[in-house]
This record gives C-alpha cells, sequence and structure tokens, in this order.
C-alpha cells in the first residue's frame, strides 16, 4: 500500500541534503535555486515554513487527488511487480511526501520517498511507482542476493546505477506502460553510457532478476575500472 501526505520537516531535510549537491548530471542544488530564488542556508527553516502556511490547501488536495488515483493503480502495479520477480512478499507498505523541491529523494531504510508537488499528475504517479519499485528491488536484493549485493551502497555506486537503469527498462516494457500511459526516461544522463548494454543483458537474462543483477553488477564494475 502506497500512500502520499505531507511531511514539513522532510522539506527542511531535503534542503540541507541538496542545496549543494549535484550528482550523475543533475544539480539539484541548482534546481532548488531556480524554483526557490530566495531561499538560502540561513532563512531556509523560516521560508519553508510560511511556503506550507500560504500553500497548505493547494498542497494538501494535490496529495488527496494522488491518493485517489493511486488507489485504482497500484492493485495491478503490485500484481505486475510480483509477477516481476517471481517471489513472494514483493509488497510493503511505502509512504510518500509532497516536497517544495524539485529532488525526489528516496529514504530507503524508511521505505519513504518525495515527490515534487508542481508536477502534473500523470508525472508524480510516475514517480511515486517509480520509487515503489526501486523498493522492491532492493528487497528483493537484500532477501535473495544478500551475498551479492551487501558491499554496495544503494544510494550511490554501481548498485544504485543498476536499480536506476532496471527501472527505466521495466516500467517501459509493454505491461508496465498500460500503468503508467507515460514514458520512463532517464534521469541521470551520466547513465546513459552503460544503458543499451544492460538492457541487452535484461534481454539476454531471460527476464530473471537474479541473473541480471548478479552480471549486471559484474559488467559495471569491470566499466567503472576502466573509466
Amino acid at each position: 500500500m502506497i500512500t502520499i501526505s505531507l511531511n514539513k520537516k522532510l522539506d527542511y531535510q531535503t534542503y540541507r541534503n541538496f542545496c549543494n549537491f549535484a550528482a550523475a548530471g543533475v544539480d539539484f542544488g541548482n534546481k532548488i535555486k531556480k524554483t526557490h530564488p530566495a531561499i538560502n542556508s540561513k532563512n531556509y527553516k523560516q521560508y519553508i515554513d510560511q511556503f506550507y502556511r500560504k500553500n497548505q490547501i493547494v498542497l494538501l488536495k494535490k496529495a488527496e487527488l494522488i491518493n485517489q488515483l493511486l488507489e485504482k493503480k497500484q492493485t495491478v502495479f503490485w500484481r505486475k511487480v510480483k509477477k516481476l520477480f517471481g517471489r513472494r512478499s514483493i509488497y510493503k507498505n511505502y509512504r510518500g511526501y509532497l516536497s517544495i523541491f524539485d529532488c525526489n529523494p528516496r529514504h530507503i531504510d524508511k521505505k519513504t520517498f518525495q515527490i515534487f508537488y508542481k508536477r502534473n499528475t500523470k508525472s508524480m504517479i510516475g514517480v511515486v511507482l517509480h520509487e515503489a519499485l526501486h523498493f522492491a528491488f532492493f528487497d528483493y536484493c537484500d532477501r535473495f542476493l544478500s551475498e551479492e549485493t551487501r558491499e554496495f551502497k544503494k544510494n550511490q555506486g554501481i548498485l544504485w546505477e543498476l536499480s536506476e537503469i532496471f527501472n527505466v527498462i521495466v516500467l517501459n516494457s509493454e505491461e508496465f506502460q498500460a500503468i503508467l500511459k507515460r514514458k520512463e526516461k532517464n534521469f541521470y544522463p551520466a547513465l546513459e553510457k552503460n544503458f543499451l548494454r544492460m538492457r541487452q543483458l535484461r534481454i539476454r537474462s531471460k527476464k530473471d532478476v537474479s541473473e541480471f543483477v548478479i552480471k549486471g553488477l559484474k559488467t559495471l564494475s569491470k566499466n567503472e575500472k576502466k573509466d
């Protein structure tokens, strides 16, 4: 079950984490400044408090709308996710929060994530299902590939990169596009160099997730050493 609500204090943390952060070709700090040019490291709490007060009704209505749309889609989505991983119990309660920043981070240990409130509804649903698939992917790795993946971090490095590429491939498949109804794009330009090779690996592995992860990590590790 996925639910969306508000969490102002989490936006304090998001600002602190991303105001001077860039990764894989995306400058998150710059994205924050473009949307909120008046915010800075001294006034960010006051700024966020004021923004939530002025826009509370808008934010609450957006959260309500997304929850209504999710109610119609997530049952089918989870059915397909279970089929994708071929294992039981790849299903958990996840919580998403609207954010005033276009950073859309996930917190894997807490099974929570954020979505930029200005996105259109189709894009927001896409972010929600993208994050839910990440959680399912990492749950699968923890449960069934712990020896092969335990040395890798989940928010950076090659396991993270593999998970991002996996999401783009899977969510653009015909069965998931029937739910999303929007093309899933690669958000990180720096990952594009390995995308085609991983897509071919996905085909050669006959959609077996374990084979894809194990061989994908080996391939990306070799590429990283070359670079």
